[in-house]
């Protein structure tokens, strides 16, 4: 599994730099002066955390793939998380989305079997999951998509799922 953890996202990140310069596009304007200059405009689509939830004794966390064909994901586990029986991803009609789940030092390394297609949207349920809380705490879960054609990963942003108090 170690070809899925890249050291850095060198590569995904000048991906998206060309790509970005490769879509931009010229844009006159008049300074305040009254002068003409040119600036470039550009349009880039990042994958996103759109929710993150306990239901029951499930963590789920949804993904939008905004954009961006998908291979894997790479999750961050909170400092709390003691164990779960298992993992089911889901598109965003509930089909089952077929993948290779191996945990590994504090975090969950998902790899599509299929390429997942740009714009759709994941849920990632971690089932039965068992935690060293007493409640009324946040769990992070740093989230990293891995783009399909690309080595490295990237970075969306931490789920925080609220645990409530036990009383």
């Amino acid at each position: 599994m170690k070809h899925f953890l890249a050291t850095g996202s060198f590569t995904a990140l000048s991906f998206l730099c060309l790509t970005t310069a490769a879509f931009a596009s010229p844009a006159p304007s008049l300074d305040s002066d009254g002068t003409q200059s040119t600036y470039v405009t550009a349009s880039v689509k990042f994958p996103s955390i759109v929710g993150a939830k306990i239901s029951g004794s499930n963590h789920v966390i949804t993904i939008s793939g905004n954009g961006m064909s998908l291979r894997g994901l790479a999750i961050a586990l909170p400092k709390q998380m003691e164990n779960f029986t298992d993992v089911t991803i889901q598109n965003g009609s509930g089909g089952f989305i077929p993948a290779m789940v191996e945990r590994q030092d504090g975090r969950l390394m998902i790899l599509f079997a299929a390429p997942v297609v740009a714009n759709s949207i994941l849920n990632v349920q971690l089932n039965d999951v068992q935690m060293r809380t007493k409640g009324g705490e946040q769990l992070p879960y740093g989230v990293k998509v891995m783009q399909t054609g690309t080595n490295g990963d990237i970075s969306i942003g931490t789920a925080l799922i609220s645990v409530p108090n036990r009383d």
